[in-house]
């Protein structure tokens, strides 16, 4: 049973783990994350989609309609997501989260009644009215950790609590209903009261309706981590470490099924057309991450992965500056001046404060400047550096304005236009040009906390992106423009695979130092009309 989604798909970006799955009329959900990383995936009619969240971890999904589900997870996180909301929100609205006073983690979402039961660690027990969004918080279980409340035949909850399936009496108090001699995991119910029951070290249990759980035959030495009630084939499916599978029948012996590759740790089972999904996951390094899959044991696995619409940022600009038929010149043909007589010489120019400078002369260029690339122009970055040009700068390839040396102060100046089939101005550059700015695809803007800076009387380009404290540029700008900093928000960048092509993507988001490589290698980043 190979995956079919898995960490790392170009589309979907990472797909952390630990994974949950939960169903909703048909919809899939997904949601999983660990150290910083978090994602909420669902699966409808127009394929998968994913939705970063910003959680440590979350460990239970649990839909209430076709767009709106409650998660939770490390640190007690709680929320309601509604991803109606998320895609038409400029910022993080859509993701409410609810207040649990919970420093655990917390395992487990319940449907029962018009209530759900949320349960965790240190034997914490609420229950949330998905109406009011009303958290209230129940007796704990003496520092148990609850993986999970199960709704028994009739209703009653049960708890998966440490090595014991606990029921809580009228009175307050605890009844052990079972005892395992390591953590149990999860419990299953048929219809007709039999319940099967899964833990650790290779235990697994079935019960007859009004019977008490035997131990199961054929059980592997491997933790057991979910279980699933199968009423079409009249028995439990069975899932754990190293992606086993098997199906354990009323009489209680367990048969394996295809195993799960690769083989992770599977942790949740969802039925699903004619046959079960598995969530999986596995804790690789170093540096140690987390990795998610999803697998299908039936035809027809459900694939199909969502296209965003493509914005419309229209073809690439055409050429229409540098065309004054003046010579250029060869790109030793500088003079070193000092940056005072530089200002002199060039007054067009919004010259920065040059305080910010460890260079006392500035490459002066009396001319117009025509480049394959600008390597040789800026010395390659190995230094801070400081270029002037008196004239028109025309790069056939990509502008690769990134500060030099420690990437604090590096100066562009241009009194005239300037022409490039993709431009890059990163960290401490201070870019200054007195006339155009066209570039024929995209001009990226990024890691401006450095002091990085950016002037043109008017931009043209297909797409502007400024992100990671670089301002949006101080321009007229014709462009179709993505980003927010210090507020100025353009389109929102959480939206980025409308715009670029998926492997500069980064759980939704554009991953700045990958898209300038592939710039430079003269590779485009932004979508095909469709």
């Amino acid at each position: 049973m190979d995956a079919f989604l898995k960490d790392g798909h170009p589309t979907l970006g990472s797909v952390p783990g630990p994974l949950v799955l939960a169903g909703h009329d048909g919809t899939i959900w997904a949601a999983g994350g660990g150290r910083g990383e978090s994602s909420v995936l669902r699966f409808g009619a127009g394929g998968w989609r994913a939705w970063p969240i910003d959680a440590h971890g979350v460990r239970a999904v649990l839909p209430l309609d076709d767009r709106t589900a409650v998660v939770a997870g490390e640190h007690g996180f709680l929320a309601i997501i509604d991803t109606a909301i998320v895609d038409s929100a400029a910022d993080d609205e859509g993701v409410v989260e609810i207040k649990t006073r919970q420093g655990g983690c917390l395992f487990g979402l319940t449907p029962i009644g018009d209530l759900i039961w949320v349960t965790g660690e240190k034997g914490f027990v609420a229950t949330l009215d998905p109406r009011t969004r009303e958290l209230r918080a129940q007796p704990r279980f003496d520092r148990k950790r609850v993986v999970r409340a199960v709704a028994a035949p009739g209703g009653e909850p049960v708890f998966v609590a440490g090595r014991q399936i606990l029921r809580r009496l009228p009175d307050g108090t605890e009844e052990t209903v079972f005892s395992g001699h390591a953590p149990l995991t999860d419990l299953a119910y048929s219809p007709d009261g039999g319940f099967a029951v899964a833990g650790d070290a290779g235990q697994l249990f079935l019960a007859a309706p009004g019977g008490t759980p035997e131990p199961c035959d054929g059980v592997p030495a491997l933790d057991m981590e979910c279980l699933s009630y199968d009423p079409r084939r009249d028995r439990f499916v069975v899932a754990g470490e190293d992606g086993y599978v098997g199906a354990l029948g009323r009489d209680g012996a367990l048969r394996p099924l295809p195993a799960a590759e690769p083989p992770y740790r599977l942790t949740s089972i969802l039925p699903w057309g004619d046959g079960h999904l598995y969530a999986g996951w596995v804790e690789q390094g170093p540096p140690y991450r987390f990795r998610g899959a999803l697998y299908f044991d039936g035809e027809d696995a459900p694939d199909k992965v969502y296209e965003a619409p493509r914005q419309d940022f229209g073809p690439p600009r055409t050429r229409t500056v540098g065309r004054s038929g003046r010579p250029s010149l060869a790109v030793d043909a500088f003079q070193m001046i000092s940056f005072d007589e530089a200002q002199r010489r060039m007054p067009e120019v919004e010259w920065p404060d040059e305080d910010i400078y460890s260079f006392e002369e500035i490459r002066f260029y009396d001319g117009d400047v025509h480049v394959a690339d600008t390597g040789a122009l800026f010395d390659d970055h190995r230094d801070d550096y400081g270029v002037a040009i008196r004239g028109d700068l025309i790069v056939d390839g990509t502008l690769d304005a990134v500060a030099g040396g420690d990437a604090y102060g590096s100066m562009l100046a241009v009194q005239g236009d300037v022409w490039a089939h993709a431009a890059l101005f990163r960290y401490g550059i201070n870019a200054a040009i007195s006339g155009a700015l066209e570039v024929a695809t995209v001009v990226l803007c990024d890691h401006g906390d450095d002091g990085g800076l950016l002037t043109a009387e008017v931009i043209r380009a297909q797409v502007l992106h400024y992100s990671l404290y670089f301002a949006k540029p101080e321009a007229k700008i014709d462009a179709f423009c993505i980003g927010d900093v210090y507020g100025d928000l353009s389109f929102p960048p959480r939206r980025a695979k409308e715009v670029f092509v998926a492997g500069v993507l980064e759980d939704g988001y554009l991953e700045e130092d990958t898209a300038a490589n592939w710039l430079r290698e003269g590779r485009s980043i932004l979508r095909e009309a469709n």
